[in-house]
């Protein structure tokens, strides 16, 4: 007994409003941009949307003097405050972490800020796209991190010493 294709075929009907419209950056903001080693960063932020905010990602950068990259990222759901505003912490900052200023971070394959609702609508904040906007959203905010760390850094990459593939 084969399946015809009508068999295949689900017909879902919803009357509720379709929600397709991504969250509104209206502020952001470093909480403390002087940080040491094991402490957290923390950003604060306002959005508009017409459901829960599901997330924000950023991404600060620092490059050393030999150009190793090191990252300071944000990216989960954010708590939402009593006043209406969400903070969203950091990993903590590692004890291997380059000493010096992370600045805000976008490429093509890392796009600035994003942020989502709860039905994934989402949209990307940088200097190239939505530009008005982030300015808007940072309203002159410093966004850069400085990291202190009295910590050596190890910044050499491991060497592999033997390799064997057994049968």
């Amino acid at each position: 007994n084969a399946l015809n294709g009508s068999d295949l075929m689900i017909n879902i009907t919803n009357d509720n409003d379709i929600d397709t419209e991504a969250p509104i950056l209206t502020s952001f903001q470093i909480d403390d941009n002087t940080l040491s080693s094991g402490e957290h960063a923390s950003i604060t932020f306002n959005a508009v949307d017409d459901n829960d905010i599901g997330g924000l990602s950023a991404t600060f950068k620092s490059v050393d003097d030999t150009g190793n990259m090191f990252f300071i990222e944000f990216s989960e759901t954010p708590t939402l405050n009593s006043d209406g505003s969400y903070t969203l912490l950091s990993s903590p900052i590692s004890d291997n972490a380059y000493a010096g200023d992370y600045t805000f971070y976008y490429s093509l394959s890392n796009l600035g800020i994003r942020i989502w609702d709860e039905y994934d609508n989402d949209t990307y904040y940088n200097r190239s796209s939505n530009t008005d906007a982030l300015e808007s959203a940072i309203n002159n905010s410093e966004m850069t991190i400085n990291v202190t760390n009295v910590n050596e850094i190890d910044t050499t990459a491991p060497v592999l010493t033997s390799f064997q593939i057994d049968n």
